[in-house]
């Protein structure tokens, strides 16, 4: 059984030309049945729609409606990934910074179970377990509520039906004055239920770059994550990004692993030498292996260990790939003193 959940302005069903029943503003349903399903399947399956959280509780709220949007960006992978050659039955999530956290966040989710083999949580690593208790208790819902009542809008319907730079230009007008909070979900009793603190049930690659946003909490949020991770006898895998890009005088900062990560040098104006296409082949080569197989090692590659007491991270810098500790007294320096968030 299949269903795709569809909100509309209107909907209609027509028979041989006939229309046999229409809606308004609401939600469409349509159902693929097979042969092999029962009324076991239908009841599990209507049970978890009427769980989604696109429907307001009894005060007319919600709340992780962009986690949503990423969970049926995940349910139509799943769908999918065969045709493109992929598998679903070993599937790797990736994400950096706000993107880590909510990589992190859907990896823990209770709605994801299963779904995925490995998560490579970059530059973000652990925030995930900074659960909001209620959207209505948290400082950042009075902010929002100043962007609602900006764009003019009478409702939450109409508020999520907003083209999206009219919604940009009222969030960009309040953040102007007072920076909002975005990354992490709120509490829901589907989505985000028996999260908080707790470990990934699956094997994780997490990192910090050294001149990251507060990387001396990322670093060490990295060593957190992995401790639990422990506990239940799953690896990690941490990396410590130190390459200055060649064109740069900012060091490491927040982002600049991922242009070796994607193997995007040859597509950039900065001037990268041997050294930096070595390092990009050699991440390149650790990232393919943990997407298929959980381990990053390979032939000809330095020895990646898991995070243990010696609290070693891989090295990626214009020197050969290592093992080594991160350099906590730099990472402290720039994160009360940063000057890494260039992009």
């Amino acid at each position: 059984m299949r269903v795709v959940l569809q909100r509309v302005k209107h909907a209609s069903v027509h028979v041989d030309g006939r229309e046999t029943g229409s809606i308004g503003q609401g939600f469409l349903i349509l159902l693929g049945v097979s042969d092999e399903d029962d009324e076991t399947i239908a009841d599990k399956m209507a049970d978890k729609i009427c769980r989604l959280r696109i429907f307001e509780d009894e005060n007319g709220k919600s709340g992780n409606y962009g986690y949503y949007d990423q969970q049926a960006a995940i349910a139509w992978v799943r769908h999918n990934i065969q045709s493109f050659g992929g598998d679903v039955n070993n599937m790797t999530l990736i994400g950096q910074s706000a993107g880590a956290t909510s990589c992190e966040t859907q990896i823990k989710s209770p709605l994801n179970k299963g779904i995925f083999k490995q998560a490579i949580i970059q530059s973000s690593a652990g925030l995930a377990s900074f659960i909001k208790q209620k959207p209505d208790n948290t400082k950042e819902y009075a902010k929002w509520r100043q962007v609602y009542e900006r764009t003019g809008c009478k409702s939450i319907e109409e508020f999520k039906q907003l083209p999206a730079k009219t919604l940009y230009d009222a969030f960009a007008e309040v953040s102007a004055k007072s920076s909002i909070g975005f990354c992490n979900a709120v509490y829901d009793e589907n989505f985000t239920s028996g999260i908080k603190n707790q470990p990934c049930p699956v094997k994780i690659m997490c990192s910090v770059t050294s001149e990251d946003v507060m990387p001396f909490l990322l670093y060490w949020m990295c060593g957190f994550l992995a401790k639990s991770q422990r506990k239940l006898g799953v690896d990690t895998y941490t990396y410590y990004f130190r390459r200055q890009l060649p064109g740069d005088t900012k060091g490491a900062w927040h982002g600049s692993d991922l242009i070796y990560l994607y193997g995007w040098l040859s597509h950039s104006w900065r001037p990268f030498g041997k050294e930096d296409y070595m390092l990009q082949e050699n991440i390149l080569a650790y990232l393919i292996n943990f997407i298929k197989t959980g381990n990053p090692n390979g032939e000809g590659l330095a020895e990646w260990t898991p995070y243990n007491k010696s609290k070693k991270f891989m090295v990626f810098d214009e020197n050969p790939t290592r093992m080594g500790k991160p350099e906590r007294l730099r990472l402290l320096k720039n994160t009360l003193h940063p000057n890494g968030l260039g992009m």
